[in-house]
């Protein structure tokens, strides 16, 4: 299965392509380079509303800002990391994150 799978989900070698284009800049001479970060992934718009229901979570409070925040800085804490990058489909998010912490953070 893991195989089929696999198989399924690989990109085309157009979108694969496209990728590798657009990564390498990020991968070869992007401001993280060499230095360690912490990584975010939030999604905001595609599956919030199921979230409660898929997973018996409250949204509020599991996939709030303040909720990712308090959990790199305990990572902060241990590590001394201070740069963060984001992967989100929220401009909002984004420019929220922008707003309250970019004083403590380098994002």
């Amino acid at each position: 299965r893991a195989q089929m799978a696999h198989y399924l989900w690989r990109p085309s070698s157009g979108l694969r392509l496209a990728m590798e284009e657009r990564l390498r800049p990020l991968l070869t001479d992007g401001p993280l380079l060499g230095r360690p970060f912490i990584g975010l992934h939030i999604r905001y718009s595609d599956n919030i509303r199921n979230f409660e229901n898929d997973f018996g979570r409250d949204p509020a409070v599991t996939r709030s800002l303040k909720h990712y925040m308090q959990i790199a800085n305990d990572i902060r804490k241990t590590t001394g990391i201070t740069d963060i990058y984001v992967a989100t489909d929220s401009v909002y998010m984004l420019q929220d994150l922008l707003r309250n912490f970019s004083n403590e953070w380098t994002i």
